[in-house]
Order: structure tokens, then C-alpha cells, then sequence
């Protein structure tokens, strides 16, 4: 039942063109002012954003558009940044935007909706939040909205620029950095890396951890990721949110990341930091069980976060060795952190299987709603 609503988008999703029933019931439970399940409402919109079409962002716009200052109805954002063309960006923008700025108290998100839609007049306003703005989130939104544009022609030098003020200091506008690619400067790559190893606060560094991801050079990204010294799997600043997203852009696997481990933990001196690798890959999968990707940054749709499923079957489910294995094997002279480690180990085991079994049974029970 679950491969059927993985690859191909199902025949019977769109039937004479009509949106998917499932919308409709998104739109009705937004609607009504009970509280919401967050987690379930952004299933939702993962869904739609995957097997929908125009005529649910179409819906989703007219939505939106009603009462674009409500509560929590900056969510259907997400599938309509993805269903959405040109001509719903507009609806969008004449409504939310005066001039150069969103209206008081419009959503950020709406800047990183109107880039996902690659809607050109876009192009200036982000520009404006990125140069002009003080506050991080807006300056994060209109980063993220305008990697969407890969024709930035008349805004490279100045994005250089940006990028040139965050050298050599401890803080900075952190998401900038992540458009280093969209420049003409090649060697922005190798500056953003040696910005986050020398003199950025570990507190700053999701943008350099994105915009060295997004040159698609996986050993460089790995090397970070293991490097404690990043603080890759931070959660206090939200960087481990951004290490995931970077993980599913450059399509780097736990399974893969298993087997960097058991390296690792091997070729590391017992009794020094080798639980350091061991604890950075227990705090990226129990991040990744929890983390919903789309409402983040859905810049490749087509590439999808790891299934519990698949880590089911890669991490826990093989006999030769397992992360109790590595705990038992590797933190055996410190029985105390060891002991805390297993019991973390059997905990997240648990998430996962949960979490695998909520897969497969949302997937069985969207295929029923939509038949």
C-alpha cells in the first residue's frame, strides 16, 4: 500500500481535474478555531504539495487570500509555494505587499512563497529585506525565496557585497552566506568554509552550512558535519534543522552516516571524544524523526527527507551490528556514559518504529481518503 503513493503521482489522485478531497478538509479544519494538530496539518500540506495540482493551490490561494493576516493560515503556503505559478503570486503580492514591503502583521513566509513561484517582481522586494532588514527571520525568508531564482543576474555584485560583510566577524546576517552560489565567485566556497572554521559563532552558521551544500560538495559538507567544533547538530540555535535539510539536498543517508560512524568510533582513541561522533548521530536522527522538511524549505521537492522505514532498515533492523553494539564496544570504559547511551539508544529505537508505523499508516489512510 505505501509504494503505490511513492514515485509516480497516483491515476485516481485528480479526477476531472477537481482537487484533491484532502484539501478541502485542510481548508475545513483551518477554518474552525479549535486547536490545531500542527503535526498533522503539515502532513497535510506535504501530501498536497506532492499529489496535488493547480487546482488545490488555486484553492488554497482563495483561502489564504480571505483572511491572510489569520493565525496559522500562513501553513498552506507550503503546497501552494509548490503548486503554485506566476499568476497566484500575483493574487498573492497585490494583496501582501506595499511596494517594496509586506503589509503589518502579512507573514514572513509569504517572501519565500512569492520566490518558490519564481515570480520576477519578487525579485527587488527580497533584495530589499535582504540589504535593508535588521530582523533575522525576514532576512532568512527572502534568502531562502530567492534561491528559487537562478537567473540573478543584476543582483550578483551586490549579494557579494552582503556576503563580503559577514568575513572575518563572529556574527552576522547568518542566512546570507547561503547564497554564495547565485555570485560569480568561485571562490566563495572555500571563504565560507574557512568563515565557519576559524572566526563565525557556531551560534551563526546555518547559512554557511546551506551555502556550502548547495555546491553540492558532499565531502566537504561531511567534513563539517563530523567536525564537533561546527556544532552541526546544535539544537539550541536551530542549526541542526539546517545540517538535515543541507543532509536531504545532497541526498547523504543515515545509512551512509551509519557507516561514516562505525569508521570513526574505530579509528578514534578510547576514552577521548568518541562518543562525541557517536551523540552528533543520535541528535540528527532523533531531530530528523521530529522535524517536518517541507515547512522549512522545500527548494527540491522531488527530493524527499528520509523515511523512518528506510533508517528502520539500515540502522536498527541489520544483526551485524547495531548502535547498542557501538556503545557496548566503544564506551565500554566509562560504564556510566555508556549505560546513558543505551538507554538513549532503546528510546530512539522506539521513536522510529513508532514513526515507521505512523508512515505507513498515514500513507494507507491518504490512499483511502482519496480514492
Amino acid at each position: 500500500m505505501t509504494d503505490r503513493l511513492i514515485g509516480k503521482r497516483p491515476i485516481w489522485v485528480h479526477a476531472q481535474n477537481r482537487m484533491l478531497a484532502i484539501t478541502q478538509e485542510l481548508i475545513q479544519q483551518l477554518q474552525t478555531p479549535a486547536r490545531h494538530d500542527y503535526r498533522h496539518i503539515e502532513f497535510y500540506c506535504d501530501v498536497i504539495g506532492t499529489y496535488g495540482d493547480a487546482s488545490d493551490a488555486d484553492a488554497l490561494v482563495t483561502f489564504f487570500l480571505e483572511k491572510p493576516f489569520a493565525y496559522n493560515r500562513e501553513s498552506v503556503l507550503v503546497p501552494i509555494a509548490t503548486l503554485g505559478d506566476a499568476s497566484m503570486a500575483k493574487r498573492i503580492a497585490d494583496v501582501c505587499l506595499d511596494s517594496l514591503q509586506l503589509k503589518a502583521e502579512v507573514a514572513t513566509e509569504v517572501l519565500q512563497c512569492l520566490g518558490a513561484m519564481q515570480y520576477e517582481p519578487a525579485k527587488p522586494v527580497l533584495m530589499h529585506y535582504i540589504t535593508n532588514s535588521d530582523l533575522h527571520w525576514e532576512v532568512q525568508q527572502a534568502c531562502l525565496g530567492l534561491m528559487y531564482f537562478k537567473e540573478l543576474t543584476p543582483y550578483k555584485e551586490t549579494i557579494e557585497q552582503e556576503i563580503s560583510k559577514c568575513m572575518g566577524k563572529n556574527l552576522f546576517s547568518e542566512f546570507v552566506p547561503m547564497l554564495a552560489c547565485r555570485t560569480d565567485n568561485s571562490s566563495l566556497k572555500d571563504a565560507l568554509y574557512q568563515l565557519g572554521n576559524t572566526t563565525a559563532s557556531t551560534d551563526c552558521n546555518a547559512g554557511l552550512i546551506l551555502g556550502i551544500a548547495l555546491y553540492e560538495d558532499k565531502s566537504l559538507f561531511k567534513r563539517i558535519l563530523w567536525d564537533y567544533h561546527w556544532e552541526a547538530a546544535s539544537t539550541g540555535t536551530g542549526t541542526i534543522q539546517w545540517t538535515l535539510t543541507a543532509m536531504r539536498l545532497l541526498s547523504v543517508s543515515f545509512s551512509e552516516l551509519f557507516a561514516d560512524l562505525l569508521v570513526l568510533m574505530e579509528n578514534t582513541c578510547e576514552g577521548t571524544h568518541n562518543w562525541k561522533p557517536f551523540q552528533l548521530f543520535l541528535d540528527l536522527l532523533e531531530a530528523h524523526v521530529m522535524l517536518s522538511y517541507p515547512t522549512i524549505w522545500n527548494y527540491q521537492p522531488h527530493k524527499k527527507a528520509e523515511s523512518c522505514v528506510s533508517i528502520w532498515q539500515s540502522v536498527f533492523e541489520p544483526e551485524s551490528s547495531s548502535l547498542s553494539d557501538l556503545a557496548r564496544k566503544y564506551i565500554s570504559y566509562d560504564k556510566e556514559l555508556q549505560s546513558r547511551y543505551l538507554d538513549r539508544v532503546q528510546h530512539l529505537r522506539e521513536k522510529v518504529s513508532l514513526k515507521k508505523q505512523t508512515e505507513e499508516w498515514e500513507r494507507w489512510a491518504v490512499l483511502t481518503k482519496l480514492k
